[in-house]
Protein backbone atom coordinates (compact mmCIF):
# COMPACT_ATOMS: atom_id res chain seq x y z
CA UNK A 1 0.00 0.00 0.00
CA UNK A 2 2.81 2.31 1.08
CA UNK A 3 4.26 1.69 -2.26
CA UNK A 4 1.45 2.49 -4.37
CA UNK A 5 1.39 5.64 -2.96
CA UNK A 6 4.84 6.91 -3.95
CA UNK A 7 3.89 5.63 -7.47
CA UNK A 8 0.93 7.40 -7.66
CA UNK A 9 2.87 10.73 -5.62
CA UNK A 10 5.65 10.38 -8.35
CA UNK A 11 3.70 10.29 -11.28
CA UNK A 12 1.58 13.11 -10.22
CA UNK A 13 4.68 15.34 -9.92
CA UNK A 14 6.40 14.00 -13.43
CA UNK A 15 2.80 14.97 -15.11
CA UNK A 16 2.81 18.45 -13.31
CA UNK A 17 6.48 19.06 -14.82
CA UNK A 18 5.33 17.85 -18.06
CA UNK A 19 2.51 20.23 -18.23
CA UNK A 20 4.79 23.19 -17.16
CA UNK A 21 7.37 22.17 -19.62
CA UNK A 22 4.96 22.19 -22.60
CA UNK A 23 2.59 25.00 -21.64
CA UNK A 24 5.60 27.42 -21.12
CA UNK A 25 7.46 27.18 -24.11
CA UNK A 26 4.69 28.07 -26.93
CA UNK A 27 5.40 31.01 -28.60
CA UNK A 28 3.67 33.10 -31.20
CA UNK A 29 5.90 34.57 -34.31
CA UNK A 30 5.22 36.92 -36.66
CA UNK A 31 7.10 37.50 -39.64
CA UNK A 32 6.57 39.10 -43.25
CA UNK A 33 7.81 37.31 -46.39
CA UNK A 34 7.46 38.25 -50.12
CA UNK A 35 6.31 35.80 -52.58
CA UNK A 36 9.51 34.36 -53.56
CA UNK A 37 10.52 33.35 -49.95
CA UNK A 38 7.20 31.49 -49.53
CA UNK A 39 6.58 27.98 -50.83
CA UNK A 40 3.36 26.22 -51.11
CA UNK A 41 4.08 22.62 -49.82
CA UNK A 42 1.11 19.72 -49.65
CA UNK A 43 2.09 16.24 -48.27
CA UNK A 44 0.10 13.06 -47.11
CA UNK A 45 -3.39 15.55 -47.60
CA UNK A 46 -1.92 17.95 -45.76
CA UNK A 47 -1.43 22.07 -46.59
CA UNK A 48 1.83 23.51 -45.40
CA UNK A 49 3.84 26.90 -46.38
CA UNK A 50 7.40 26.61 -46.73
CA UNK A 51 8.81 29.74 -44.72
CA UNK A 52 12.16 30.54 -46.10
CA UNK A 53 13.31 33.54 -43.95
CA UNK A 54 12.60 31.28 -40.60
CA UNK A 55 13.41 28.19 -42.28
CA UNK A 56 9.69 26.80 -40.52
CA UNK A 57 7.11 24.54 -42.45
CA UNK A 58 3.60 25.99 -40.83
CA UNK A 59 0.50 23.98 -41.38
CA UNK A 60 -2.45 25.76 -42.12
CA UNK A 61 -5.65 25.27 -43.82
CA UNK A 62 -6.56 24.55 -47.31
CA UNK A 63 -8.43 28.11 -47.75
CA UNK A 64 -5.07 29.90 -46.54
CA UNK A 65 -3.16 27.80 -48.33
CA UNK A 66 -4.94 28.63 -51.74
CA UNK A 67 -4.91 32.29 -51.41
CA UNK A 68 -0.55 31.83 -51.09
CA UNK A 69 0.43 32.52 -55.35
CA UNK A 70 3.64 31.99 -57.04
CA UNK A 71 4.70 34.68 -58.64
CA UNK A 72 7.86 37.57 -59.00
CA UNK A 73 7.68 38.71 -55.05
CA UNK A 74 5.06 42.19 -56.10
CA UNK A 75 2.71 40.30 -53.21
CA UNK A 76 3.74 40.86 -49.23
CA UNK A 77 2.72 38.03 -46.61
CA UNK A 78 2.24 39.11 -43.12
CA UNK A 79 1.77 35.71 -40.96
CA UNK A 80 1.41 35.06 -37.38
CA UNK A 81 1.93 31.39 -36.21
CA UNK A 82 1.94 29.12 -32.99
CA UNK A 83 5.18 26.91 -32.51
CA UNK A 84 6.02 24.72 -29.45
CA UNK A 85 9.24 23.74 -29.46
CA UNK A 86 9.37 21.23 -26.69
CA UNK A 87 6.25 19.05 -28.25
CA UNK A 88 7.80 19.74 -31.86
CA UNK A 89 11.73 18.24 -30.46
CA UNK A 90 9.84 14.88 -28.69
CA UNK A 91 6.14 14.63 -30.63
CA UNK A 92 6.54 16.04 -34.49
CA UNK A 93 3.92 18.62 -33.19
CA UNK A 94 3.60 21.07 -36.34
CA UNK A 95 3.49 24.96 -36.19
CA UNK A 96 -0.01 25.96 -36.75
CA UNK A 97 -0.57 29.19 -38.86
CA UNK A 98 -3.10 31.87 -36.75
CA UNK A 99 -3.54 34.16 -39.40
CA UNK A 100 -2.25 35.39 -43.00
CA UNK A 101 -2.72 38.68 -44.71
CA UNK A 102 -1.66 39.73 -48.44
CA UNK A 103 -1.36 42.89 -49.52
CA UNK A 104 -0.25 43.69 -53.36
CA UNK A 105 2.65 46.03 -53.51
CA UNK A 106 2.87 48.55 -56.26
Amino acid sequence: MKRSKWLILTLVILMGILYYKVSNSERTISTACFTNEIQKVKQEGKYYLEIKTTKEKVRCMKEEYDRVKNGDGKLLYSLMYKKNPFLTKYFRYEPRLLWLEVKKLE
